[in-house]
């Protein structure tokens, strides 16, 4: 009988023969480096013929299997053309061998033939399918393995600098088809049920074993799986590796191997999932995939907190498999549970998401019968409350991936109604997450959320709320009577029909508009109840019931729908205040929900949208084109007029600040060509009101759209000036109050070629001034409309200052007639204002005429100005010009006449900048000159605002005037302020009136109005304002809001802009950090936040004086206290400044005994953050402020530093902060031991004095003071007492806190006693002493430090202090002064050993010395 083959451990085993029985070897081995290539090729040859030309069993003969382990050995020395010759011969061998095995194992069942016959036959094809899959796969591994050195080395060297050269590949190798080939005839070979052919039935393990490691070889090569041409040999090695591990019972090794590779190899994930699905899908009860899943799940979590890419391998299979597998994982998930405990967040963000798919799938999947429906719900609910609860997860990672998976879930239909209002609630509670990518995730799992909201696509409250009143009140028409609800109790309802119905809801759709119609029919089409009730049919009651449950369906939806139509408008605050993030991220996602918002009519979005559109001025570009893109997608869509009306709408709601912010996009917008002609064409025929139905309104909005448009292209107004002038300033502006101020604006806006064309004899002016001076608008617009209107006047005029003086004098005229003894000459000299005001009836005066008036000549006086340093531009440009043209024309003539000499070309340069210089002096001095003559050329009588300057400082400060006329006040302010940023000595006259003002007016509007004016002029007299600047920070204290904010906005500009120093005032606005309006403390915020941002941070060198300022403000309380400080020092990041500060606030300590200044010193050095080198600079500083650890709230604080810096820090300097601990607990329990001690030796002190006078037997006079050392109090004595009192608890508590003794009186109650009593009395004071302070320590609270020390030394907490010395491991010698003292009762006069305390507590009392 032929010997059995058996695969080899190693591959040149089989060279030698085995020891332990008959099995077949190689006998004869050809050395193949020994031959030829023509001696190869023969070899090769004869072997293929041989074996083709006899028997497939024929490999087992000696010979040609000697031949073929050569070949197969020496196979790397083969050309090509014979490896494939070689390969096709074994493969097509195979094959046939493949078809005879499986005749033999069918044979099997036939008892017919000869027992030894069959016994050889079997033993003859395990051989040969062995053989040849050994040789086979043996081949594969070797070209598998020398094929992925030169891949990786042609990887790694990045390629060929030039166009590589191809290696000549003959047609007959082709290894890609061979080998698929390979693997799919032994795939076809493991088909076969092996076990028959193999002795004992079972397949021999080694060859299962060398299958099976062949293949997960072969697995590791990327080509194989990622390339689509390789899909059959995948497919081949999946069957090959599956069939080994369940049929030849090669499970363990597989699932062991798989779980290995999956740690190694991050390409395996997917293929392995695909693999376990086949192998569930051919074997049914194969188990594979729950042995992986509890191979899984028996992996230490911790393992997978240090192997990060096995922790995401595991997990990306973990999710694969759900995929392809989710019944199978739901009936398993429970095994890996473990993870979602364990300290690698990867692995839950896996488990996550497969929760997720898994939801999905069981929300897909419909084949579930109607027992275990109520099962499937269970497990849902189940997978669900997960999610729910690791909505809370500790890691930032795990909570966004929970946030993505509710987005998936609501994308493919998978969340409840019933759970669509608690998921929203999540969702917006994650918006005020730490981390920046839950804010994130929340942000889009609520725009998911309102994408996919089974509510309807429009989302208001109100109209939700009415409609579910509506349904409401007609639920309760249709609820059943008594009896009908009795009998329906009665009814058993089994756990699945409960089931159904509470999620039946979950794909019912409240927002269509159908739904509702067909619910309300479905209600109405009943017919009502008859006469006989007992008639009513079985049908009819059945249509009752149905329209019942439909109809509370329905409330029960609308009901939801209105939850969450709430929960989405009250996340409209948060959006706001994300839109002001630092994050760029949180911006950018805020933006994007609220163009969801938008587009589903949430209330509030309106509001966020218009604020988001102030970030179309942000420095960052990502920001601003974010705001550009979302005004586009929300405004700049539709038709021309619809694009056109969503405009005009917009700007109509608008406020002036939003106005601005929407001229800019609608600029940007223009130059993009988002804004297209028609559009334009559109806004201009509401304008000119072309259109149907155009209001005076929507007419007014299409000029402000044009005028906004006209900023970029000012071409846009050339053609329709008439228009605005007949419409601007005609009979519509008396119907609109905003039109005229708004044809000024587009008059502004004129190209210079527009603006050339208009002369001075232009009508249009004449419509200015009558606009100004005339009656036709109302008081509330006139204001603006002028301002404008001179604004135009300015822009458009040739000769502006001439125009505007006329109409001032004409202004004048009509107001001042009659009232003017010389005329207007009595305004140019300036007019006796005091006569005017008590000579004349005020009540005569029209108030609001003198204020249009002073407004119109403080604005004049203010564009004089801008218009005088615009000439100045002007003529600067025009000889910058003229001298370049001069030097062109130099140059020109001196290359035609040849060089000129170099030293007269340098005087002709020195003297032609001698020249410019006194030329540009000579124009600064006209300029200043023309500038000064506005305010101060009344003196010379030839400006008529220098006339009317002295009327509006006397009405500024007529009081009784102005406290009649609020208006009239304002508008002499305002034109006061503005005549003061004009003239310099003016401002520096009138600036203690304006401060005046600014704190005195009972009027929030003028007090706002001054600080404002007081930044103009901090700007433009930096000098002048320098003395008064601690009245304009006191102004941030004001008791109104709005003057509050400007205040803030105010310094926040001039700080930030170096326009004035910043000193110890600043803690003013530190102070509003907790303001109570949230609006300011943001802005004080985000002043402080800039200003960390410019130099080296100046907070860090005001922060000491900061500190000491508000630790004595009394206003503050301790809590607002610690979070200004917290904010301040969270700006603080640089690790030098960090000890720089340190070293500052320990320096501090040595200069104040204020037990508060301690504390706030404390906490703030709590706050910081600290290395290596702050630990460091801390403990070398502890001399600086050990004296203030005996409060306990500094040693509090210290104690909160060590426990948050020993959370953070690294094992390295856990050394340092040790060392610093037992530094800090020592200090404070030595100095908490010395203040009992000195306290108890005073108060012994006072009681043996007091004694001592007892028994020398001087007579004291009642209430006679005796004098103390320490010169604190006066102890007064009523009687001598036998018994002196105890030291009270509450001035022990008194004394601790401040370091100093306090005498205690004699009791008055107490009776003279004998000198023998006297003796008795001290050992009875001492007694009453210990009880007292042994009561003390009982009932007063112990400080943490006190409590750290006796358990480190096993104190007992009851135990007194005196009492309990011995046992803290001190001698007798060692006793306090209070147990030193109580041995002192019975000498003469123990006065002089307690005068120090400190010596008697150092020293101990020896009976025998005869010292006193």
């Amino acid at each position: 009988m032929t010997p059995r083959f058996r695969v080899p451990l190693v591959f040149d085993d089989l060279m030698r023969p085995p020891k332990d029985g008959d099995f077949l070897y190689a006998e004869d081995v050809v050395n193949i480096e020994e031959l030829s290539p023509g001696g190869i090729l023969a070899l090769v040859e004869d072997l293929t013929a041989e074996l083709a030309r006899k028997d497939v069993l024929s490999i087992e003969e000696q010979s040609l299997f000697d031949r073929s382990f050569s070949l197969v050995r020496g196979f790397k020395l083969l050309e090509l053309s014979t490896k494939g010759m070689l390969m096709d011969s074994m493969c097509t061998n195979f094959i046939q061998l493949n078809a005879s095995t499986a005749v033999l194992i069918q044979s099997l069942a036939d008892t017919s033939e000869d027992p030894l016959d069959i016994l050889q036959q079997c033993r003859s094809h395990s051989n040969a399918v062995q053989i040849y899959a050994f040789f086979l796969l043996c081949i594969l591994t070797a070209e598998e393995a020398d094929s992925e050195p030169a891949a990786e080395v042609a990887v790694s060297r990045g390629g060929h600098k030039g166009r590589p050269r191809k290696k000549h590949t003959p047609q007959a190798w082709d290894w890609a088809s061979l080998r698929t080939r390979t693997v799919k005839v032994l795939a076809v070979a493991l088909q076969n049920d092996l076990q028959c052919i193999f002795e004992c039935h079972k397949v021999d393990e080694n060859f299962v074993t060398f299958i099976g490691k062949a293949a997960f070889k072969m697995m590791v090569n990327r080509e194989i799986l990622e390339k689509p041409e390789n899909k059959d040999c995948k497919e081949a090695l999946y069957l090959v590796i599956s069939t080994c591990a369940i049929k030849y019972n090669y499970k363990l090794s597989t699932v062991a191997t798989m779980i290995h590779m999956l740690h190694k190899h991050e390409h395996l994930p997917i293929p392995f999932a695909d693999l376990v699905s086949l192998a569930e899908n051919q074997h049914v009860a194969g188990g594979l995939a729950v042995d992986l899943l509890r191979a899984v799940g028996q992996i230490d979590p911790g393992n997978f907190e240090r192997d990060s890419m096995g922790a995401d391998n595991v997990g990306l299979f973990l999710e694969e498999l759900a995929v392809r597998l989710p019944r199978l994982m739901v009936m398993n998930l429970s095994i890996l549970m473990c993870h979602m405990d364990g300290k690698s967040y990867k692995m839950r963000n896996s488990l996550i998401k497969l929760i997720g798919t898994l939801l999905v799938k069981a929300v897909k999947d419909t084949s579930d019968t109607e027992t275990s429906e109520g099962s499937r719900l269970r497990n849902e609910q189940a997978l669900l409350n997960i999610l729910i609860e690791r909505m809370r997860d500790t890691s930032a990672h795990t909570r966004k991936h929970v946030l993505r998976t509710w987005a998936y879930l609501c994308m493919e239909h998978a969340v409840p109604i019933g759970h669509w209002n608690l998921v929203s609630d999540l969702a917006a509670g994650r918006l005020e997450d730490n981390a920046a990518v839950v804010r994130k995730g929340a942000l889009q799992l609520l725009g998911t959320l309102l994408e996919y909201n089974p509510f309807g696509p429009h989302l208001r409250i109100a109209a939700f709320e009415a409609t579910y009143e509506k349904y409401k009140e007609k639920l309760r028409t249709m609820e059943p009577t008594k009896d009908a609800g009795e009998a329906s109790r009665d009814e058993p309802e089994n756990e699945s029909e409960t089931g159904q119905q509470e999620d039946g809801s979950s794909n019912f759709e409240v927002g269509e508009a159908s739904g509702s119609k067909e619910a309300e029919g479905s209600t109405e089409e009943h017919p009502g109840p008859e006469e006989d009730h007992n008639n009513i049919s079985a049908t009819q009651f059945a249509t009752d019931i149905g329209g019942l449950e439909q109809t509370r369906a329905l409330v029960a939806s609308l009901e939801a729908a209105v939850r969450f139509s709430k929960r989405i408008a009250a996340s409209m605050l948060m959006l706001g205040q994300l839109l002001a993030s630092s994050t760029v991220g949180d911006v950018e996602g805020a933006i994007q929900l609220l163009i969801t918002c938008r587009k589903f009519d949430i209330d509030g979005s309106d509001i966020c949208i218009r604020k988001m559109m102030h970030l179309v001025f942000s420095q960052d570009l990502v920001i601003s084109t974010a705001v550009e893109d979302a005004f586009k997608t929300l405004y700049l869509k539709g038709s021309p007029p619809e694009m056109a009306a969503s405009l005009i709408q917009l700007t109509l709601e608008a406020s002036l600040g939003d106005l601005a912010s929407i001229e800019a996009l609608v600029e940007k917008s223009i130059a993009r060509g988002d804004i297209s002609s028609p559009t334009l064409s559109a806004l201009w025929n509401v304008f000119v009101f072309n259109a149907q139905g155009v209001t005076f309104d929507q007419c007014r909005g299409a000029l402000t759209v044009l005028c906004m448009a006209a900023k970029s292209d000012p071409k846009i107004l050339r053609s329709h000036l008439q228009n605005i002038f007949d419409i601007g300033f005609g009979r519509w502006a008396s119907e609109d109050v905003l039109l005229a101020r708004y044809a000024c604006i587009a008059l502004q806006r004129l190209s210079v070629e527009d603006r050339s064309s208009i002369k001075a004899s232009h009508k249009i002016f004449s419509i200015l001034s009558n606009l100004i001076t005339g009656p036709g608008l109302s008081e509330v617009t006139w204001f603006s409309a002028a301002e404008q209107a001179l604004n135009s006047i300015y822009e458009l005029h040739p000769m502006p200052e001439a125009f505007t003086s006329a109409l001032l004098i004409k202004f004048a005229q009509s107001l001042f007639s009659g009232r003017l003894k010389n005329g207007l000459s009595d305004l140019g000299g300036g007019l006796d204002v005091d006569d005017f005001l008590q000579s004349h009836d005020y009540s005569s005066v029209n108030a609001a005429s003198v204020g249009r008036f002073l407004f119109v000549a403080a604005h004049v006086a203010l564009k004089h100005l801008v218009y005088i340093e615009s000439c100045g531009r002007k003529l600067r440009k025009q000889r910058t010009e003229e001298k370049k043209a001069a030097a062109n024309s130099a140059a020109d003539i001196s290359e035609s006449q040849g060089q000129i000499d170099d030293q007269q070309e340098e005087e002709n340069i020195s003297k032609e900048l001698g020249l410019n210089a006194s030329e540009d002096a000579k124009l600064d001095d006209i300029t200043e000159q023309a500038e000064n003559e506005i305010v101060s050329g009344y003196m010379n009588r030839k400006f008529l605002i220098g006339g009317i300057a002295p009327i509006v400082v006397k009405l500024c400060r007529a009081s009784a005037v102005m406290h009649q006329n609020p208006k009239l006040q304002a508008n002499a302010m305002l034109a006061l302020c503005k005549l003061m940023v004009i003239d310099a000595a003016f401002c520096e006259d009138n600036l203690q009136l304006l401060f005046t003002v600014a704190q005195n007016s009972p009027e929030d509007s003028i007090r706002s109005n001054c600080v404002i004016a007081l930044g103009d002029l901090a700007l433009r007299f930096p000098n002048l304002l320098e003395p008064w600047l601690d009245r304009m920070y006191a102004r941030v204290h004001d008791p109104s809001a709005s003057v509050r904010k400007n205040s803030v906005l105010v310094l926040s500009h001039l700080i930030l802009n170096d326009m004035i120093k910043v000193k110890g005032h600043i803690s003013e606005l530190a102070m509003h950090i907790e303001d109570e309006d949230q609006r300011i403390s943001d802005l004080v915020k985000i002043f402080f936040h800039e200003l960390s941002k410019k130099g080296n941070n100046p907070i860090y060198n005001l922060f000491p004086d900061i500190l000491s300022r508000l630790s004595c403000n009394e206003a503050l309380s301790q809590n607002g206290f610690y979070t200004i400080m917290q904010f301040l020092m969270a700006t603080i990041k640089k690790c030098k400044q960090m000890e720089g500060l340190i070293e500052k606030l320990c320096n501090r300590f040595t200069g104040t005994t204020d037990p508060r200044q301690w504390q706030s010193l404390a906490y703030c050095l709590s706050q910081l953050t600290y290395t290596h080198s702050c630990l460091r600079r801390l403990s070398d500083s502890s001399k600086l402020y050990e004296h203030a650890l005996v409060d306990d709230e500094v040693f509090g604080h210290f104690k909160t530093l060590i426990v948050k810096t020993r959370k953070l820090t690294k094992s390295e300097l856990k050394v340092i902060l040790n060392e610093l601990e037992e530094k800090l607990v020592l200090c404070h329990n030595e100095k908490k031991e010395q203040q009992m001690a000195a306290l108890k030796a005073e108060s012994h002190h006072q009681r043996t004095k007091a004694g001592q006078a007892h028994a020398n037997g001087t007579e004291q006079v009642e209430n006679e003071p005796i004098s103390q050392e320490d010169g604190q109090k006066e102890l007064t004595v009523k009687d001598r007492a036998q018994k002196v009192e105890p030291i009270s608890e509450d001035e022990l508590e008194s004394v601790g806190k401040h370091v100093t003794v306090k005498d205690e009186p004699v009791s008055e109650d107490e009776e003279p006693g004998t000198g023998s009593e006297t003796e008795g009395s001290s050992h009875d004071t001492d007694k009453g002493l210990k009880s007292s302070l042994t009561l003390e320590n009982q009932s007063a609270e112990v400080s943490p430090s006190i409590k750290l020390y006796r358990a480190a030394h096993n104190v007992d907490d009851n135990a007194s202090t005196c009492s309990d010395l011995s046992e803290l491991g001190r001698e007798e010698s060692e006793l306090d002064a209070a147990s030193t003292c109580s041995q002192l009762s019975g000498l003469d006069d123990p006065r002089g050993l307690l005068d120090d305390a400190s010596s008697t507590c150092s020293e101990p009392f020896d009976p025998d010395d005869g010292s006193e």
